[in-house]
């Protein structure tokens, strides 16, 4: 049963317009928030010898935990949004009457919302990639790129946080 809640659940939320435009707005957020770092919008400025390179584990850990915070706005979002669709078309009706362990349907629930949530995680994390390669901005403020920078920030700290 558990499988059958999850699955239902990542079918909604991805036939949903509104999952598409919580992933555009927080992956333009972090593309925006990487080239600001790098001095996109700044004026040009001089160099004051301190090398800082935005693209280094903690770094990127500090600017993501600005948007692990609006983030863990959208998992109860999407939770909530699930259990109302429920008890708006009346479902807890038949849910009382069916055998669904409590646990099973409230598990798949919020499995399906941390995968979903993961997911735009992912693609923020992505868009920061993605930033750091623009040629256009000031390369001295990048070091070499390294993946493991990234998987640390995804995997250590932010679907954790999530959880």
């Amino acid at each position: 049963m558990f499988k059958q809640i999850f699955f239902y659940e990542l079918k909604y939320w991805l036939k949903k317009p509104a999952y598409y435009l919580y992933a555009i707005v927080f992956l333009l957020i972090a593309f925006i928030a990487m080239v600001g770092s790098a001095g996109l919008f700044d004026p040009t400025t001089l160099d004051n010898g301190k090398v800082a390179f935005i693209n280094s584990p903690f770094e990127i850990n500090a600017l993501f935990q600005y948007f692990n915070k609006l983030l863990l706005f959208l998992v109860p979002t999407i939770i909530g949004a699930t259990l109302y669709k429920d008890y708006k078309e009346s479902a807890h009706s038949i849910m009382y009457s069916f055998p669904i362990k409590k646990k099973t349907y409230l598990l798949g629930k919020f499995l399906s919302a941390l995968l979903l949530v993961s997911i735009i995680i992912f693609l923020m994390l992505l868009a920061l990639m993605l930033a750091e390669k623009l040629p256009f901005l000031n390369q001295t403020k990048f070091g070499d790129f390294s993946i493991s920078a990234y998987a640390y920030t995804l995997f250590v700290f932010a679907i954790p946080n999530m959880i």
